[in-house]
């Protein structure tokens, strides 16, 4: 079975599935085990056998390497930060964070990807690596990729990486190739979504000094980008999560060269007839927020900057809209939030108001807990046949 049609396979079997909670329900928050190491920033990936991958991330540290000017303006209030350069792997099954290997690479800001093989592409722009789960050992890759924007797994298995200029990783070789141009101007280029077509949404962002990419979709057949309907061009640190519906829910921001700049903006794209329409608001304003999708159809949306980084709500596509559910342990953006094969959502790290990033870690427990689908090659080397295991079935 090619990947694609399991990956087409994944999408249909949870939408299939879905059955909304009731909104309202609050679920509940729970301590689990520290992180080896408080981070910011960093990356958090699910591995095959189900435990999470930590890895990267900066500090806030007094004399560290990077001073304010290479972060995006909001941190106005990081003076100087220190890369982190290890990782760790949380295992869920005893709810404690455990060093693994020691990264080849550095720098603020990177790329994790898992792979069809079960490994993890790491980027860093000026260096690559990949993470072996069996063995816990990092290893350098000669060739680099572009720095900057995102890496998105294809449906032909290719790795597609939104830099300056666009590059196809391939794992069957190893190598890096260009593919095409950007239709628009690229800027800082916010997000990449995987449309259940195999087609990537690629959106715009402002970053740092209001250098705004447009809306782009990209062809992985014909390796061409054309431009789509404008999702928040000209906003900074949205969230776009795709839905089971097939459309995406764009949350956390406004126009940031208007003066009625709203970050408690949200919308949905329609890749269908490649549109956006402004939905409504979320509960509260958020920037650096993470958007999970749950089993049950549902958007898990946990903290971020502005009013109340401990505020947590839910989006509802079935009565599109979105509902407060309660608080974090601790107040929390720029951290990580990761669905596990149990239906919690592991969330690590951030900085909770302090100049000190977390490093404690808490699960969230949804109302209706539904484990969530698994994707797993039959021979257990990542090619071939493939098949979904949901809820246990």
């Amino acid at each position: 079975m090619k990947l694609s049609f399991v990956l087409q396979l994944l999408v249909l079997g949870a939408a299939g599935n879905v059955s909304i909670a009731t909104a309202q329900s609050a679920g509940t928050f729970s301590a689990t085990g520290d992180m080896t190491t408080p981070r910011m920033g960093h990356s958090a990936t699910l591995l095959n056998n189900g435990r999470v991958l930590i890895a990267g991330g900066y500090q806030n540290v007094p004399g560290g390497q990077h001073c304010e000017g290479q972060l995006h303006t909001p941190y106005f209030f990081l003076d100087c930060v220190s890369r982190v350069t290890s990782a760790e792997l949380y295992d869920p099954f005893t709810g404690t964070f455990s060093p693994t290997g020691s990264m080849t690479g550095a720098g603020l800001h990177h790329t994790a990807t898992l792979l069809p093989n079960g490994k993890i592409f790491i980027n860093w722009g000026s260096s690559a690596e990949l993470y072996d789960p069996s063995s816990g050992t990092f290893t350098a890759i000669d060739r680099m990729a572009p720095g900057g924007g995102t890496a998105t797994l294809l449906t032909n298995g290719k790795v597609l990486f939104t830099g300056l200029p666009a590059t196809l990783y391939d794992l069957a070789d190893g190598t890096f190739a260009a593919t095409g141009g950007y239709a628009g101007t690229p800027g800082n280029l916010g997000s990449a979504t995987l449309l259940p077509d195999g087609h990537v949404l690629i959106t715009g962002d402002v970053g740092c000094c209001y250098d705004v990419g447009q809306t782009e979709i990209y062809d992985p057949s014909s390796g061409t980008f054309s431009l789509t309907a404008a999702v928040f061009t000209g906003a900074p640190f949205f969230t776009a999560t795709l839905l089971p519906t097939g459309k995406v829910l764009a949350a956390g921001a406004g126009d940031a060269n208007d003066d009625n700049f709203n970050p408690i903006d949200a919308g949905l794209y329609d890749a269908a007839s490649r549109t956006f329409l402004r939905i409504g608001s979320m509960t509260m304003a958020r920037q650096d927020q993470t958007a999970t999708p749950l089993p049950d159809g549902t958007v898990f949306i946990a903290g971020g900057d502005f009013a109340s980084g401990s505020s947590t709500e839910v989006y509802d596509p079935a009565a599109g809209r979105f509902f407060a559910i309660g608080n974090m342990l601790s107040p929390r953006f720029l951290h990580t939030a990761t669905l596990l094969p149990n239906g919690k959502v592991l969330i690590a790290g951030g900085l909770p108001y302090s100049t000190t990033p977390a490093s404690t870690a808490e699960l969230y427990t949804p109302p209706s807990l539904t484990p969530s689908p698994v994707l797993f090659s039959l021979s257990g080397d990542g090619q071939g046949q493939g098949a979904i295991q949901h809820a246990g079935t």
